[in-house]
C-alpha cells in the first residue's frame, strides 16, 4: 500500500483531535465543578444535602416522612413513633397472656 502525501500528513490528525476534545471537556468540567453555584447545590453543607439530612433524620426519628421536628419528647411530651394519639395505644404489641414458665 502506497501512502500519498495527504494521507501521510493527516495520519495523526484524529489523535490530535481527540486530545483537543479531551482538553476542552476537561476545562468545561473543571469550570463547572469549581463554580460557586455548583458548590452551593452539591458541595459540602449544600442546601440540597442539608434538606436531605433533615428529612432523613426526621423520618428515622418519627417513623413518618417529613422534615419539621415539632416533637416535645425532651420536655415529657408524647413521641408519635411510639404512641398513636388518635387511637390511644402504643405501636408496640405484647402478648395477652404471660409466657409459660419452664
Amino acid at each position: 500500500m502506497m501512502f500519498t502525501r495527504t494521507s501521510f500528513l493527516s495520519k495523526g490528525q484524529s489523535t490530535v483531535e481527540y486530545l483537543l476534545l479531551f482538553a476542552v471537556m476537561s476545562a468545561i468540567t473543571i469550570s463547572i465543578l469549581g463554580s460557586d453555584k455548583f458548590k452551593q447545590i452539591i458541595g459540602q453543607d449544600s442546601e440540597f444535602f442539608v434538606a436531605l439530612k433533615n428529612y432523613m433524620e426526621y423520618s428515622y426519628r418519627h417513623g413518618s416522612p417529613g422534615s419539621r421536628d415539632v416533637s416535645t419528647t425532651r420536655s415529657g411530651g408524647v413521641h408519635e413513633l411510639y404512641y398513636n394519639i388518635s387511637k390511644g395505644v402504643t405501636h408496640f404489641f405484647i402478648p395477652l397472656d404471660e409466657y409459660p414458665k419452664n
